[in-house]
């Protein structure tokens, strides 16, 4: 790992403390995995490629592919969804500057055409304002925003 202080660091799966969508590189010890190891486990070959080209497929008709995005936005405020809660606020297909709450998956922002960071900033802060108005619920993005205005 490549640590905010410039140090780099092996660090073993037990402590990287993984959960939801989330680590020990988030908040305790920001950084940023520059390798890893995998431990893989044998199978067939022709079962791997069929459930790989499934979930390719789910993806394609419930993602927004045929535009650029950042993908998820937000994370599940469990027990609900983020998509659900977006799309239930009518938020789909909303949109600033370039940057639009995608019309297939409410919790993708696409970019419909020259969108600026602003856009998409101001689409973030637009969902966690109405989806905390009519829902009661803090929206966190899943997107780390990284630099400064």
């Amino acid at each position: 790992m490549l640590f905010e202080d410039g140090s780099l660091e092996w660090l073993p799966n037990e402590e990287m403390k993984f959960s939801y969508r989330t680590s020990v590189l988030q908040k305790e010890r920001p950084g940023v995995v520059v390798g890893a190891i995998f431990q893989l486990q044998e199978g067939n070959k022709d079962e791997i490629v069929a459930e790989l080209q499934k979930n390719k497929d789910y993806r394609k008709e419930t993602q927004p592919y045929n535009f650029p995005s950042c993908g998820s936005v937000f994370r599940n405020p469990l027990p609900n969804y983020a998509g659900n809660l977006i799309e239930k606020s009518g938020l789909k297909g909303h949109q600033i500057g370039g940057a639009q709450i995608s019309e297939l998956h409410a919790n993708f922002i696409v970019n419909k055409g020259n969108a600026k960071a602003e856009d998409v900033l101001g689409l973030i802060q637009h969902v966690k304002d109405t989806v905390l108005d009519l829902h009661g619920v803090k929206m966190e993005t899943e997107v780390e925003i990284i630099g400064r205005k």
